[in-house]
């Protein structure tokens, strides 16, 4: 919860304390995650139900880092490419250690903070941008998104997407469409009564809006699919849909009655949207690829490079446009070959139990994560968004890990006998 809430506060903080120790915080925050997670000693069951999870951790990490021994950029361009490949991807393994109490703990937390994220992005939408976000470097994205309403010929661009409190718009959309998940998946369980079934619905309608009001395309995407997967699997009464049909409803009258909410709607235009794809998938970066099969070095492709560090990238200077082009770039064809295996094992497992009181959740989550990766293709920061990647890899890592899966006796501590032990009647067990 207190990494969710450094990552929620990230954007914010890190635009009205330009410093770089403040591009540091949201990493000091995981890294105290990770201490106490990696330092303990697992359960028998635990260490079993994420062997094959842990291998493909692995894998993914060492390849980066044997890149990494081959240095073609920068020293500072190399380590913050490398944080960006490696750094996040142990928080599969702590999701697969997740419990159903810790998944409805944290929902209630990114309740309230979706109901906060919401309130300060209204603020943001009346007022506007500056009383929140100061102009410099840092926000030099956040003033160039400013095309939540287009006119005319579509050369005249009016309003900016409304960031929150996070790092851009866009991150501000995607986590508001993944945490819907959650926050459905705490609704239908039978704990429906009391201040947290109210929390939770209020906190729904405010992370509807907050999926308009960032005028993101990709989380409306993401919130469709949602939508629709629950639409056809849900089991829950008939107030139960009454409830979420007006919450549909009500959010879908607000939006109607705001052009400026209504940037998805561009999602209609098949030119933009090629030209988008295009744009994404620039023959330049092929180009590149099949002069370096190995890459252009880690950060070669503009993995998250602070403004500051921008002006040591070793030529070419090609920013990957899109995850695929991102990995290819900094990691080669084998790199690429890796996650397109992983995505492959990760998605194939049946991990999800018929008699799970989550089953809807898991559900929406493996849609979900399945429509993140593929849209992978056109976006970047699967692997980079504050506080994004965290949820979804914590999602991922939840979802694809049976919760009751039991220990085989291979597994199970072998016991040896002493001598010693035979004469006295005891057992000495490993």
């Amino acid at each position: 919860m207190s990494v969710l809430v450094t990552g929620y506060l990230y954007g914010i903080i890190r635009a009205n304390l330009p410093s770089t120790p403040s591009h540091f915080m949201f990493d000091c925050a995981v890294l105290g995650l990770y201490i106490p997670q990696f330092t303990k000693r697992q359960s028998a069951a635990q260490d079993h139900r994420e062997r094959d999870l842990r291998l493909w951790i692995f894998i993914l990490i060492a390849w980066p880092l044997v890149l990494f021994c081959l240095p073609r950029q920068d020293l500072a361009i190399e380590l913050v490419g490398l944080r960006g490949a490696i750094f996040f991807l142990p928080l599969l393994l702590i999701g697969s250690r997740l419990t159903k109490n810790d998944i409805y703990r944290i929902t209630i937390c990114l309740a309230v903070l979706n109901i906060v994220a919401f309130s300060v992005a209204a603020a943001e939408y009346f007022v506007g941008l500056e009383s929140f976000f100061p102009h410099n470097d840092v926000t030099e994205l956040i003033y160039r998104s400013n095309d939540a309403v287009r006119f005319g010929d579509k050369s005249v661009l009016s309003a900016y997407r409304i960031p929150s409190t996070f790092a851009n718009a866009h991150a501000y959309g995607g986590a508001m469409a993944f945490t819907l998940i959650f926050l459905i998946g705490a609704w239908t369980q039978k704990r429906r009564t009391g201040w947290r079934n109210k929390l939770v619905v209020v906190s729904i309608f405010a992370t509807l809006m907050g999926v308009f009001i960032a005028s993101a395309r990709t989380p409306f995407i993401i919130v469709l699919i949602t939508i629709v997967v629950f639409l056809l699997n849900a089991r829950i009464d008939v107030l139960s849909w009454a409830l979420f049909f007006v919450l549909l409803l009500s959010v879908g009258w607000v939006v109607s009655g705001e052009k400026r909410l209504q940037r998805f709607t561009t999602l209609q235009d098949s030119d933009e949207i090629t030209e988008r794809v295009a744009g994404s998938l620039n023959g330049t970066t092929w180009e590149i690829i099949l002069d370096n099969p190995i890459g252009n070095g880690l950060g070669g492709g503009g993995t998250s490079i602070p403004y500051f560090l921008k002006g040591r990238l070793s030529p070419p200077k090609v920013i990957g446009e899109s995850e695929i082009s991102r990995i290819v770039i900094e990691e080669g064809w084998i790199g690429l070959a890796l996650w397109l295996l992983f995505c492959f094992w990760i998605f194939s497992r049946r991990a999800i139990l018929p008699t799970d009181k989550w089953l809807l959740c898991r559900r929406l989550l493996w849609f979900s994560c399945v429509a993140i990766f593929l849209t992978g293709f056109i976006g970047v920061g699967l692997l980079t968004s504050i506080p994004g990647t965290t949820l979804v890899l914590l999602g991922l890592g939840w979802v694809a890990t049976k919760q009751d899966l039991k220990v085989p006796a291979s597994s199970k501590p072998r016991q040896r006998y002493s001598l010693r032990a035979i004469g006295e009647g005891a057992t000495a067990v490993e």
